[in-house]
């Protein structure tokens, strides 16, 4: 099975979604049109990455809100499947998850993702963690997601392909760098780690990110990548979106090419498992 897909690189407005869900609407419409499928959108659009971490309570929308209704009409108009995004997603319990809705060609709500590693200048403070690792099946193969600080755990992306996962989708708001005494940029670290993904699970990363420009702290640099860790599309600090043809069959003929997955050992995954008093350790 061939279809196109296509990944988002927004400049985000901070602190006015209803902007930016015009700027997604305009985006997916010309994705739509140029005869995607299946689109991703970066992470925190509605508000910036910042504002969602530093007010959560003031950009969390709950699961009916304006962005999840507009992203669902989206996919319906235009037949596709919908990544999208990131956005604060407040709960019945009033916590904030750093949530992912996706979206199918009839406009329903297939799953949603909530981001499972937090980073620890705030956002950790901001959201809860989720705890679910779905692989979502739909009529164009099976797709999964991660979110910015998720690419640096590759037990995540490993989880997923070992459940069947021929996509990841990585909706992302990936900055410059972590504080001013680290060195930027990290676009290396960005492009390393999702090309490592890819290549180290056999499968397509389609990488949606932020962008500014280079005196901002979002640097862009989407990618999509192939299950053999070849790029077939990659932005650099404009606001673009990003296309490539996404082939299952050839997932699946380099699975069976280099059948690495038959020679992981349990007895090492075991010791990964008992190192929790470890890991409690280097925190």
């Amino acid at each position: 099975m061939k279809f196109l897909a296509a990944a988002v690189q927004l400049k985000i407005v901070e602190r006015d979604p209803d902007i930016n869900r015009l700027k997604v609407k305009e985006a997916v419409d010309e994705a739509a049109g140029h005869g995607a499928c299946l689109v991703v959108l970066p992470e925190t659009w509605t508000a910036g990455f910042g504002p969602s971490i530093s007010e959560p309570l003031t950009f969390a929308e709950r699961e009916n809100g304006d962005s999840v209704n507009l992203m669902s009409n989206l996919a319906r108009k235009y037949r596709i499947y919908l990544v999208g995004g990131s956005i604060p997603e407040l709960d019945d319990s009033n916590n904030v998850y750093n949530t992912v809705f996706f979206f199918g060609p009839d406009g329903e709500k297939i799953g949603k993702y909530r981001k499972t590693y937090l980073f620890s200048t705030g956002e950790n403070k901001a959201f809860k963690p989720g705890k679910e690792l779905p692989v979502f099946e739909t009529g164009i193969g099976k797709v999964s997601v991660m979110t910015c600080y998720d690419i640096r755990f590759p037990e995540l992306a490993r989880y997923y392909a070992l459940n069947g996962a021929e996509i990841i989708a990585v909706t992302s708001n990936f900055t410059t760098t972590i504080n001013r005494d680290f060195p930027k940029p990290k676009i290396h670290h960005w492009s390393y780690l999702l090309l490592a993904r890819a290549i180290e699970n056999f499968l397509y990363v389609l990488a949606a990110n932020c962008t500014g420009d280079e005196e901002s702290n979002y640097f862009g640099h989407s990618l999509i990548i192939n299950p053999w860790g070849e790029i077939l599309d990659e932005a650099k600090y404009e606001e673009r979106i990003l296309y490539g043809e996404i082939d299952l069959n050839f997932v699946h003929e380099v699975r069976k090419r280099m059948p690495v997955f038959k020679s992981i050992r349990l007895d090492i995954l075991n010791k990964l498992g008992q190192s929790s008093g470890i890991i409690q350790k280097i925190n």
